[in-house]
């Protein structure tokens, strides 16, 4: 009679048992289901997922919070494995992907709802991976005979109708779990971010000295600068750069979409209301320094045939600054082809106030 030490019954047993296990598990975290939210990924790179464009096109993107990539699956009542696919954010519903297989079949979103058949194939290369094929597809839930589905074009990061059959492993994603963590974020935050604050009138938000805030008509170089502080609940508050005090004694908003490209503040009490305008929109202002020097672009070129390829502030005056311009060791007649030479030396200069 053959003897087994305790040691090797529990390999055994551990042995059998492992692939039910994991078996259970993995199927318990793949049933989509309508209480969740998802990120969709592509199978050939995990770090790439189903985004909504701001034009309404499918592309894939980098996993962004401030990107409309988060996803509810639906189910449609009645039928098994199919579900709508709605953005979190726009409301959107994938559209069909019943069309031409070519990379100009760019899939859209839609405010109808659009049923999905979403499911694994078995004898797929992309194992556990997941194919959307849209029921208005011809043999939508036959993946053997490669219906049109969801796939990443080769060529750029659009989302395009392909085949979704055993061997197009670029038409399969991945389901990932998440929270929605949508962040609608039109700006750049931090003080190096400055922005001027338009109305629809075209108008740009000033703050006076006695702190009074006027619309009033102004040009990148004499607008009000303002920055955009982050909180870590993904809350803003809204700076004013000269002073750096907070409007509204440091109210704290979240941003909405408005008609036009233009964004709401919302706050608890209600949205930002100023002089009957709330909705804002936001035009990039180069540092107070270069828009008081008229240093707007980099590199140019002076009239010498200098070219000034950075800039670099080393001290500050009450009326001016000093800088520290690369300037070539020798100087050549500048040439279209040919402008550019190599700083090996530092000149300092004080540029001319004005």
């Amino acid at each position: 009679m053959n003897q087994f030490s305790i040691r090797q019954v529990v390999l055994l047993l551990s042995l059998l048992l492992s692939p039910v296990v994991n078996f259970c598990l993995f199927a318990q975290s793949v049933v989509p289901t309508d209480d969740k939210v998802y990120r969709i990924a592509w199978h050939n790179n995990r770090g790439l997922f189903i985004t909504e464009s701001d034009e309404g096109s499918l592309i894939v993107s980098e996993r962004n919070n401030a990107s409309k990539q988060f996803w509810t699956l639906i189910p449609v009542e009645g039928k098994a494995d199919v579900y709508y696919v709605r953005n979190t954010a726009t409301k959107h519903y994938i559209a069909s992907c019943n069309l031409a297989p070519s990379g100009a079949s760019r899939i859209r979103t839609t405010t109808t709802p659009t049923p999905y058949y979403i499911a694994h194939n078995p004898q797929a290369k992309a194992a556990g991976a997941w194919y959307f094929s849209s029921t208005d597809c011809d043999n939508y839930n036959q993946p053997a005979n490669s219906p049109r589905g969801l796939n990443k074009d080769g060529a750029s990061s659009n989302v395009i109708t392909w085949h979704a059959g055993n061997n197009n492993v670029g038409s399969y994603w991945w389901l990932e779990a998440t929270d929605d963590r949508y962040e609608l974020r039109p700006f750049n935050t931090g003080k190096q971010a400055l922005y001027a604050l338009v109305n629809a009138a075209d108008k740009m938000l000033k703050q006076q000295t006695d702190g009074t805030l006027t619309w009033s008509e102004g040009t990148k170089v004499d607008a009000d600068a303002w920055y955009f502080e982050r909180t870590p609940e993904g809350r803003y508050r809204i700076v004013h750069a000269a002073d750096g005090k907070a409007l509204n004694n440091g109210a704290i908003y979240t941003v909405s979409e408005a008609p036009n490209g233009a964004y709401h503040f919302d706050a608890p009490d209600g949205q930002l209301t100023l002089d009957g305008h709330n909705a804002f929109r936001f035009r990039a202002l180069r540092s107070a320094l270069a828009r008081r020097l008229q240093i707007y672009d980099l590199p140019c070129v002076a009239a010498d045939a200098t070219r000034l390829l950075s800039l670099q502030l080393t001290g500050e005056k009450k009326d001016c600054n000093r800088l520290s311009l690369p300037i070539p060791p020798a100087k050549r007649k500048a040439t279209p082809s040919s402008r550019a030479a190599a700083p090996d030396s530092i000149a300092e200069r004080t540029p001319r106030c004005k």
